[in-house]
């Protein structure tokens, strides 16, 4: 893969940040604190082609205290949560979105796998992050076969809908594709 450019969230020192250090079990979205604390558990570490689209991805947030900042590829620490910073309409946005996905299937993979006979549904759940939207695959069993439910979360970004539903089609046509039973390989004579 070439190379690539990443922006990470970052907080900004506020009195919502010192509330969240201080954030009760159970909280509601009225706690003060909430709100920052549902923001920082959506947003995500974006992946862009372009030095010049991180750059300009870079900036603020539909949260006051979280900012995108560009970093440099050796500082980023967990690669399973990197997200896509493109919409699907990008150029560049399945050459992100490729390894991104592959590595969410194979950790959905593991997951049915490890799931006890008897779970409760969904046997697995996967969440990707492409430009700040957040969709959650679920996998549901019925007898033998695996069904995919996918939900969405923008928090407080404002996406246009044709894309969300277009995300969501290309994603489910993806996972029908990944879990394809191949056939059994032919030796050459």
């Amino acid at each position: 893969m070439s190379k690539l450019y990443y922006a990470e969230p970052e907080l900004r020192e506020s009195q919502e940040l010192r509330d969240l250090f201080r954030l009760p079990v159970g909280f509601t979205p009225d706690t003060p604190g909430a709100r920052l604390a549902m923001a920082v558990d959506h947003y995500t570490t974006e992946a862009y082609t372009r030095r010049s689209d991180r750059d300009a991805a870079c900036g603020v947030t539909a949260h006051p205290d979280i900012t995108y900042a560009a970093v440099a590829a050796s500082s980023v620490k967990k690669t399973d949560e990197i997200g896509c910073g493109y919409a699907i309409h990008h150029p560049d946005f399945e050459k992100v979105l490729d390894p991104i996905f592959s590595r969410a299937v194979k950790r959905l993979i593991a997951n049915m796998a490890a799931a006890d006979q008897k779970a409760e549904d969904p046997i697995a759940t996967e969440v990707l992050s492409i430009a700040r939207t957040c969709y959650k695959i679920e996998t549901i069993g019925e007898r033998d076969i695996i069904r995919f439910r996918l939900a969405w979360n923008a928090f407080e970004e404002k996406p246009d809908r044709t894309t969300i539903e277009q995300t969501c089609a290309f994603l489910e046509d993806r996972l029908h594709l990944a879990f394809l039973p191949t056939p059994p390989r032919r030796k050459a004579h």
